[in-house]
């Protein structure tokens, strides 16, 4: 395990990486996901890695993606 990664019974929060920007996209693309964010919705896999990247440089923000444990129930 990641020194950053944090682990459930059900899921695991591991460090995000713009690696995650093709699975997360089919999520990032609805509408509603988006309502209350304070930026715009990426309309396509590239824009969604460029805002990963964005984010995952940011000193001050310490980013995960949620992955399910094959073992959990």
């Amino acid at each position: 395990m990641n020194k950053w990664s944090l682990e459930g019974t059900v899921v695991r929060l591991i460090p995000l990486s713009a690696d995650h920007a093709e699975a997360l996209f089919p999520s990032a693309s609805d509408p509603e996901v988006w309502r209350w964010m304070p930026r715009p919705r990426p309309e396509s896999v590239g824009q969604l890695r460029d805002m990963l990247s964005e984010m995952i440089a940011d000193p001050t923000r310490r980013c995960f993606a949620v992955q399910r444990r094959a073992e959990a129930p």
